[in-house]
């Protein structure tokens, strides 16, 4: 059959430059998702990491304290050194999961607690000042959390 144009009619072998960019384009957009997706989990595993070792530090130290009125001489490391805090850890530096320090310390008033940790990501500093706010006081200053604990 003759074509009335005089253009012939070709059968297309392959795929044509702009249909390969294209599923370039789309594969690209997916793996992105995928990635946003992978590192929102990792972060809030850290975040969820840093809640559990603040509260366990936190629950050590009422164990030490007792029936103390007070949280006087308590640090997170003597509550790591005497066992009081049982998480394999040798001291409280560098072992958060944003590779920051821990500290324990009494408040100016001594029955409460002042808990800090270096989170080097200040969005999940604030997050999770939000989240210990709920029960707790707790403020994110630059990359420091610190959350004051109280007995009462």
């Amino acid at each position: 059959m003759k074509n009335c144009n005089n253009i012939s009619l070709k059968k297309q072998r392959g795929l044509s430059v702009v249909e390969i960019c294209a599923g370039i384009v789309i594969a690209g957009f997916i793996l992105f998702g995928i990635m946003r997706g992978i590192n929102a989990g990792y972060s809030d595993s850290k975040m969820a990491q840093a809640e559990k070792d603040i509260n366990n530090i936190y629950a050590a130290a009422l164990k030490k304290k007792g029936y103390s009125t007070t949280f006087a001489g308590i640090t997170c490391d003597n509550l790591v050194t005497d066992k009081w805090l049982d998480n394999g850890w040798t001291s409280c530096t560098a072992v958060n999961p944003y590779n920051g320090n821990y500290t324990a310390v009494p408040n100016s008033d001594p029955t409460r607690l002042n808990v800090t940790a270096v989170i080097a990501d200040t969005a999940a500093c604030r997050r999770l000042a939000e989240t210990f706010n709920k029960l707790f006081t707790a403020s994110c200053a630059s990359t420091t959390l610190t959350v004051t604990f109280t007995t009462s």
